[in-house]
């Protein structure tokens, strides 16, 4: 299994990360420099068990008019409404 950090300028957290999967744990990692856009066109990362997403960009930063923007909600109605209609159900491939 390989893994990457995406480094954003100015943070600390993306060394502290690469050095923790690399140097501590002997994980096969890569480092990856975020520019304008998403890294490597990766817009999502889904666990392999399906229970935890990370989303570029981050749809619950544009969820409220408070926020200056409300288009995030879309996702999260999205969500709600493919769980009602489809149940709670774990994806497997």
């Amino acid at each position: 299994m390989r893994f990457a950090v995406v480094q954003f300028g100015g943070s600390n957290c993306d060394r502290d990360a690469y050095h923790v999967l690399a140097d501590v744990c002997g994980v096969d990692t890569d480092r990856v420099w975020y520019k304008n856009g998403s890294a490597e066109n990766i817009t999502g990362v889904l666990s392999e068990g399906g229970n935890v997403l990370a989303m570029m960009p981050h749809p619950e930063r544009a969820s409220e008019s408070v926020l200056c923007s409300e288009d995030g909600v879309k996702i999260f109605n999205s969500m709600i409404a493919h769980i009602e209609e489809h149940g709670h159900q774990r994806h497997t491939q």
